[in-house]
């Protein structure tokens, strides 16, 4: 951790490694808002997720140029090959060696945002570790920590909300 560079949300890439917060999935991100306009609420799901990035100079194995054989450009961690410019680039999330975030919970949660005010109406850390570690978890009551998220809720005319978009496989 302190040897990585890191000088706010703007921190640029680095050699040595840069801590990314809030990271390349965002705060709020693509995949999932809800907006309920009787209400005037906007319902979204946040992410507090760090992420590494690292810059890699190129080399035989990290070449300039887009071979024609490659497919694709990359993904959403690992290594991207960024084609044409002087570096590539690693990109992870900052995990601890049980594959949880190095940051403190909630890492994810749900909110309410009104669309008149801008102002959080309400937010609830959703998601258990449960099914999102490398092993099993001994913890025998799942317990809401606020984990990472991909997807968004739905609410309906009914003032209902659903969200599946924790890896602990419950629907809420």
């Amino acid at each position: 951790f302190h040897q990585m560079r890191y000088e706010g949300i703007f921190t640029p890439p680095s050699e040595q490694g840069t801590l990314v917060f809030p990271g390349n999935l965002g705060m709020f991100e693509w995949g999932g808002i809800s907006v309920d306009p009787n209400r005037e609420v906007a319902i979204a799901n946040p992410m507090a997720l760090p992420f590494v990035s690292k810059l890699i100079p190129r080399g035989p194995g990290n070449p300039m140029e887009q071979p024609k054989d490659a497919k694709g450009t990359g993904t959403e961690s690992g290594i991207q090959p960024q084609y044409g410019v002087p570096y590539g680039v690693t990109l992870n999330p900052f995990l601890s060696p049980f594959g949880l975030p190095c940051k403190q919970p909630a890492w994810g949660y749900i909110s309410a945002l009104d669309l008149k005010t801008n102002e959080v109406v309400w937010k609830k850390r959703i998601g258990t570790p449960q099914d999102s570690m490398p092993f099993p978890m001994p913890v025998p009551v799942p317990f809401n920590m606020g984990m990472p998220m991909l997807g968004g809720p739905i609410s309906t005319a009914g003032n209902v909300l659903f969200i599946a978009a924790t890896a602990d496989n419950y629907l809420r």
